[in-house]
């Protein structure tokens, strides 16, 4: 199995719409299984991308993926909190969204964010010290066995398997 990254620090789904068709454009074999996630960025109320927009490159993402033959799955990570969340006021309703692409296409979704839920708000601090990046602690604890409890499915079937023959992952952890 072949594991590539393809991200950028503060990225909105407008870039990953570009860098994913470059990707999918260039030379090599195309992704089997393709997670994508941009709500949060998408979010920010000055670097963001209006949420019409945000739903429309997500719909272009998942399309792009799927006529190469792969599986796409929208992915919504974790929660905001704090100042990164008055920064970005509607990232509950691009996660929404983004659910709403997934259904409507066909495509995977995970919604990880309720495996965050915790019983202290002073935990989400220690987990999300910033307020939207979890430390690596968390990111273990939390965020790894959420969508382990998904894609382990999708890996473990045989190397043959077409990704039109993949089951249609829709969770939230």
């Amino acid at each position: 199995m072949v594991v590539e990254r393809l991200a950028r620090p503060g990225a909105t789904s407008a870039w990953g719409r570009d860098a994913l068709a470059a990707r999918l454009a260039a030379p090599g074999p195309p992704p089997t299984l393709a997670l994508i996630e941009f709500t949060v960025n998408d979010a920010r109320l000055h670097a963001g991308v209006p949420l019409a927009r945000s739903r429309a490159h997500a719909g272009k993402m998942t399309a792009l993926v799927r006529g190469r033959g792969g599986l796409p799955v929208l992915v919504t990570m974790s929660p905001v909190h704090g100042l990164a969340l008055l920064r970005r006021p509607a990232v509950a309703a691009y996660r929404r969204a983004w659910a709403g692409v997934a259904a409507a296409a066909g495509a995977g979704h995970v919604d990880t964010v309720p495996a965050f839920a915790v019983a202290e708000r002073r935990e989400l601090r220690e987990a999300i010290p910033d307020g939207i990046h979890p430390t690596d602690a968390a990111m273990r604890a939390r965020l790894v066995p959420a969508l382990t409890a998904v894609l382990e499915p999708l890996v473990r079937l045989s190397p043959g398997t077409a990704a039109s023959q993949l089951p249609l992952p829709s969770r939230r952890h």
